[in-house]
């Protein structure tokens, strides 16, 4: 029973959700032993004990289906509304670190559960304001960086989780068929913090993928760069851009694979100058 004058327990839970969530993504984000120890259920009997880190196994930690359960329905009830936006972010943060395997075990996301977190994704990419649109993306990175060098990685779900990436990238970059997802109530700067995030992001995930396929995918990216070259908006994206337009690049150039002949290096770069001199020639 709840405390007269504390409403009902329904109540109670919405109002506590927001600062258990909150707390949990900070301590996360640290990798503090401790939290990484409670959150497996292990009591630490000494405070001069520090927890090993956590391994890789299997099954999941024993506390993880409640707290990333916790995380998933704070998120999805904040969606659609300006008002909790901050909370859709402090979830999508506890999230990027409950989908690592030393949390989640190898097992876990091999079904719905992944299918679940990318359609929620989508959901994001579609109707939410850049700031989660970038919490997303971090997300989805998260998930997949995370597992590289364990038996947990899956080049499908890798390649899945980059047409989530590739997917927000197109909907945001206005171009002469697509009108951007962007809100008006998105400042440059919003704009500018969450097209480096997804770039960054792209190209992370490229780089877990088979080496055959790397340069394809850059050129892929460098393809979206363009659009924000030829952008007639008035903010100025491109100019906070250029580090992933250089990471992008280098991406492409290193993806080459030797004795294999292969022009679209030199195609895309030339997309990319021919990009680059449009506006001139229309201000003459």
């Amino acid at each position: 029973m709840p405390l007269e004058g504390t409403g009902t327990d329904d109540q109670y839970y919405d109002r506590s959700l927001p600062h258990l969530v909150s707390a949990l993504a900070i301590s996360l984000s640290l990798s503090d032993p401790y939290t990484f120890s409670a959150v497996d259920g292990q009591a630490v009997h000494s405070a001069s004990a520090v927890p090993a880190p956590p391994s890789v196994k299997a099954e999941p930690a024993a506390n993880f289906y409640i707290l990333y359960g916790l995380s998933f329905e704070a998120l999805v009830k904040s969606l659609g509304d300006s008002s909790t936006t901050q909370m859709a972010q402090t979830a999508l943060r506890a999230m990027s670190s409950l989908v690592r395997p030393e949390i989640s075990g190898t097992t876990v996301f091999q079904g719905a559960f992944f299918d679940e977190l990318c359609t929620v994704a989508y959901r994001i990419a579609m109707s939410e304001p850049a700031v989660v649109k970038r919490d997303m993306v971090d997300l989805m990175s998260s998930y997949v960086t995370s597992r590289v060098h364990t038996n947990a990685f899956d080049h499908a779900q890798a390649r899945r989780v980059l047409a989530v990436v590739t997917y927000v990238l197109r909907g945001t970059i206005p171009s002469p068929d697509v009108q951007s997802s962007f809100s008006y109530n998105d400042t440059a700067s919003d704009r500018i913090t969450f097209l480096r995030s997804s770039f960054s992001a792209f190209t992370k995930i490229v780089d877990t993928l088979e080496a055959t396929q790397r340069a394809d995918l850059y050129a892929v990216g460098l393809h979206l760069f363009s659009d924000v070259l030829r952008d007639e908006s008035p903010m100025d994206l491109a100019g906070g851009l250029l580090g992933s337009l250089k990471v992008l690049l280098e991406g492409l150039v290193r993806g080459q694979v030797p004795g294999v002949p292969d022009d679209q290096g030199e195609k895309v770069v030339a997309g990319l100058l021919g990009a680059c001199v449009t506006n001139i020639d229309d201000m003459r």
